[in-house]
């Protein structure tokens, strides 16, 4: 912990000096060291790795990671080798192995995944940042895969409200067939406690209702008292109009699957204050909307299994806003690189022809997508989601003739 402090404090001194910490202007906070220390680094070495991970790699730019790591060696002595850090991580030490699914194992996405699993292994809330395109969103559905969870999405916009990721109360349908089967619930319930139902209105739901009552009463502390107080819920529902559906952030808690908030940042402030309950240690949610007769009914405590992820574009980029400081600081932020690693490109590019035949075409279509950003100027014209579905479409319109050129096939391809 000393170490962690005396890297805080030589960090404070540099906060005049250019930022490499984060965008928006922070140096090392609280949390960061916080959420350091909690890895439970076992040595110098291990623990200098693990600054890294969390420091560097959300830095964007390559000078600030070289900054962040050069602060790190010249604090605690030691060397970091960032390419070989995440070349010898054993990932079933993670607690993860990575499925088999079409994404191509290349070395940009063993250092996503492996930052990832290990942000999630210690039940961090993650926040993935990167260009359109950069796989931030596959990245998450790969891991959520790798660990045997299943993955609930909310995709944000502008339009995006509380009860969209909360809940809401919605209109009651079929209110004769629910009260029926409340009803039969009921008498089914007090048949198997041995209570006399002969006198009671099967239909009369006030009247189960003081039976239950009783029975609370009578049976505190037995093993029935779960089942009671959930069809003294179901009873209480039968005559209301509106009714409490719960949200997917909710649905995820109570699951214990990956919640997975794509575009955060396009959601307005008011939904995403919402969040901030949910990204602290305790990791709960009062939902006062909901109301209920217990606390247990407002107050939301999700299974160890939960997580949360969420993806962002950077700020400026077509409109798109920063989240600010005070909820940005809760994530453990992984920068997404565009993939620039011209092996990984012509790796993913090779694996997604329909035919291996066509991979012969791979360094050609990469050529002429890198000519027309030339020509155009930018290289956000075409991203490697455009190249992939450009290899569906020749593939389809290619089959499994080896012999047709790839101008021919092009030429087809724009026609349509």
């Amino acid at each position: 912990m000393r170490r962690e402090l005396s890297l805080y404090f030589v960090n404070c001194r540099s906060a005049a000096k250019p930022v490499v910490f984060s965008k928006a202007g922070e140096v090392l906070l609280l949390r960061d060291l916080f959420r350091w220390a909690g890895r439970q680094p076992s040595s110098v070495q291990e623990l200098a790795e693990i600054g890294y991970m969390l420091l560097a790699e959300r830095a964007r730019r390559e000078d600030d990671r070289i900054m962040v790591k050069e602060v790190l060696e010249s604090v605690l002595k030691v060397t970091i080798h960032p390419t070989s850090l995440y070349a010898a991580l054993d990932l079933p030490q993670l607690g993860v192995t990575p499925a088999s699914s079409g994404l191509t194992w290349t070395s940009s996405l063993r250092r996503a995944f492996i930052l990832l699993a290990t942000a999630l292994k210690n039940h961090e809330p993650v926040l993935l940042v990167g260009e359109t395109g950069s796989g931030k969103t596959s990245l998450a559905e790969f891991m959520a895969k790798s660990l045997g969870r299943d993955l609930v999405m909310l995709n944000c916009h502008q339009n995006t409200e509380v009860g969209d990721l909360l809940g809401s109360q919605r209109p009651v349908r079929n209110r004769t067939i629910l009260r029926k089967d409340a009803c039969n619930s009921a008498l089914q319930v007090f048949r198997q406690l041995g209570v006399s139902v002969d006198e009671v209105d099967p239909s009369d739901v006030n009247a189960h209702l003081q039976i239950i009552s009783s029975l609370l009463h009578e049976l505190k502390g037995s093993p029935h008292m779960e089942k009671l107080r959930s069809l003294r819920e179901q009873l209480l529902h039968v005559d209301f109009l509106f009714d409490w559906e719960d949200g997917p952030l909710v649905k995820s808690m109570k699951e214990g699957s990956i919640f997975l908030m794509d575009e955060i940042s396009l959601a307005d402030d008011s939904v995403l204050e919402r969040l901030n309950s949910v990204l602290e240690p305790s990791r709960t949610l009062l939902l006062a909307e909901r109301g209920g007769l217990d606390a247990s009914d407002v107050l939301i405590s999700p299974r160890p299994e939960f997580e949360i992820v969420v993806t962002m574009n950077p700020g400026g980029d077509y409109g798109k806003k920063e989240l600010s400081s005070a909820l940005r600081n809760r994530f453990t932020e992984i920068w997404i690189p565009p993939l620039d690693n011209k092996d990984d490109g012509i790796a993913i590019v090779n694996a997604s022809w329909m035919h291996s035949s066509l991979r012969s075409f791979t360094t050609p279509l990469i050529k002429f997508a890198d000519w027309i950003c030339q020509e155009v100027g930018s290289s956000a014209v075409i991203g490697m989601r455009d190249l992939l579905v450009s290899t569906l479409h020749l593939g389809s319109i290619l089959g499994s003739n080896q012999h047709a050129g790839l101008g021919s096939i092009l030429k087809c391809s724009l026609r349509k």
